[in-house]
């Protein structure tokens, strides 16, 4: 009868378990990018050497790029999703390990989640001093300054970034964008930062507000896209047509097929292309029609992927005459084959078993001793 009853507490016991264990799968992503980043840290690449770096950050599915220009400021652009905050802060604390934890300036392209997820992370732990946001609200703002007629964003992550942003003005300026030649007010400098999207204030579709920018250093631009679709990208070779030539590109909306149609990337014309995406990503992105049309424009062997290869950075190199382009270089931190990566469910699989043997069997051996 003992028996009986130590079975039943034991079974008891190891349900109890169980229902917890299971339960992280509703966190799995999280658990997911705790334990690779612990183990299988992706390691942070650096062009030291270079004038101007770019660094494409593995930030799974969503968009991050930190630029470091050659008078040392630093531009964030766009931050990744909440549910990756993990890669985006072994990323940072690595590059800002050496340096004061400033951020000069700070761009959310457009209310994504996959965009801004992290904002409040960023603006909790750096000294912002300029932000750029879009010209989207949150509720608060719609009751606070009583705006009619224009788009609101609900997600609480959301009014998290922009509550933060707020708190910090004192020390951070605010701007919301619009296309501007002249995007970070920049003075007797060497580069320059173009914004060419938005080009209005409203739009109905949320990838229509992103933010397309065009840097230039060196006779060398590179060109952001955001999540931009066809229809943005028409309307950016209406207006700026030649303009939008440029060496280096980030390509739309992750691989997406209502993006990088071939009108706009033949007038962009990249010698390099870089696409932002999670491994094995539920979208199945990047589309393939858009890495065929990317293969007849670029070529294979210069598209780089973050779910293929980690960490991008490129960076750019002046030559003495000021007429000369300047020098490319890239170097990726080549992602860890998925087939070694840590899976959750393996996790819980290799728990359960081992809960089931300790209280099955272990109990069992101290109480027959």
């Amino acid at each position: 009868m003992n028996k009986i009853k130590q079975y039943k507490v034991r079974i008891l016991i190891f349900l109890v378990c169980s229902i917890l264990i299971c339960s992280t799968l509703f966190f799995y992503k999280p658990c997911e990018n705790w334990l690779n980043n612990l183990f299988f840290k992706n390691p942070i690449v650096d062009l030291a050497d270079c004038d101007l770096s770019v660094h494409f950050v593995d930030i799974g599915q969503g968009d991050c790029v930190l630029v470091n220009f050659p008078d040392d400021k630093i531009f964030l652009v766009d931050c990744g999703s909440n549910v990756n905050q993990s890669k985006l802060e072994i990323y940072l604390n690595k590059y800002f390990e050496n340096k004061d934890k400033v951020i000069d300036y700070f761009l959310i392209t457009h209310a994504d989640e996959d965009h801004y997820g992290n904002g409040s992370y960023v603006f909790e732990n750096f000294d912002v001093k300029n932000f750029y946001r879009p010209s989207i609200y949150t509720p608060d703002e719609i009751e606070r300054y009583g705006f009619e007629d224009v788009s609101v964003n609900n997600d609480d992550g959301y009014k998290k970034l922009i509550d933060e942003s707020l708190k910090n003005e004192s020390g951070c300026n605010m701007f919301f964008n619009i296309a501007n030649d002249n995007l970070l007010n920049l003075n007797n400098c060497n580069y320059s930062v173009k914004c060419l999207s938005p080009l209005e204030e409203n739009y109905n579709n949320s990838n229509d507000y992103s933010v397309v920018l065009q840097i230039e250093y060196a006779n060398r631009k590179i060109l952001l896209t955001g999540d931009i679709e066809s229809n943005i990208e028409n309307k950016l070779i209406q207006t700026y047509g030649d303009e939008l030539k440029s060496d280096i590109l980030k390509v739309a909306h992750h691989g997406s097929k209502t993006s990088s149609q071939i009108d706009f990337l033949s007038q962009v014309s990249p010698q390099y292309a870089i696409i932002s995406v999670e491994k094995d990503n539920i979208y199945n992105l990047p589309n393939q029609e858009v890495m065929t049309r990317l293969n007849s424009i670029v070529g294979q062997g210069n598209i780089y992927r973050t779910d293929e290869m980690g960490n991008i950075v490129f960076g750019l190199n002046s030559k003495q005459k000021i007429e000369d382009k300047a020098s490319v270089l890239v170097k990726t931190t080549k992602a860890i084959n998925i087939n070694v990566k840590v899976r959750w469910w393996c996790v819980i699989v290799l728990v359960e078993g081992l809960t089931f043997v300790g209280v099955f069997f272990i109990g069992k051996k101290k109480k027959e001793k």
